[in-house]
């Protein structure tokens, strides 16, 4: 059960993909709530992860998330779907994993993140974002993939 007394606000920021009917259903229910603030897409998010307790990313398709890795780089846990590239950068020290379009699922791990924030460690998550996750270490690798890639050719 969700507590109504808890001091916890949710800031969705970019566009909502919604069909005409849930849109006017969530815009229903976020106007009838001070704790749900909507931000329109945003070149620097960084304000916003700076002052949060974690990254929720509930999405049904992505790339590799660079959102994830502006959380982590800020020292931010991050729960997200098990879209591809979740499954690259998730483990036990920096977030959760949840199924795709499984909103009970979402709550239970938006929910056990609350009450266990203190279990992730930001200097942890932040140095081992940036040991696997920098430009360089991305370019290279890709350079390798390339390379081999073309060598098989």
């Amino acid at each position: 059960m969700l507590e109504t007394n808890i001091d916890l606000k949710l800031f969705i920021l970019g566009p909502i993909e919604l069909n005409k009917i849930d849109l006017e259903l969530l815009s229903q229910f976020i106007s009838k709530s001070s704790k749900i603030l909507i931000e329109d897409f945003q070149k620097d998010i960084r304000p916003f992860i700076s002052f949060s307790n974690c990254l929720v990313l509930p999405s049904y398709r992505e790339g590799f998330p660079n959102v994830i890795l502006e959380s982590g780089s800020m020292g931010k846990p991050v729960i997200m779907s098990n879209v591809y590239g979740s499954e690259e950068y998730i483990n036990n020290d920096n977030g959760l994993v949840y199924k795709i379009g499984d909103v009970n699922d979402l709550f239970d791990k938006m929910h056990y993140l609350y009450h266990n924030h203190d279990r992730y460690n930001p200097t942890l998550i932040r140095n081992n974002t940036i040991k696997y996750y920098s430009d360089v270490n991305v370019r290279q690798e890709l350079d390798r993939f390339y390379t081999k890639t073309l060598q098989s050719i």
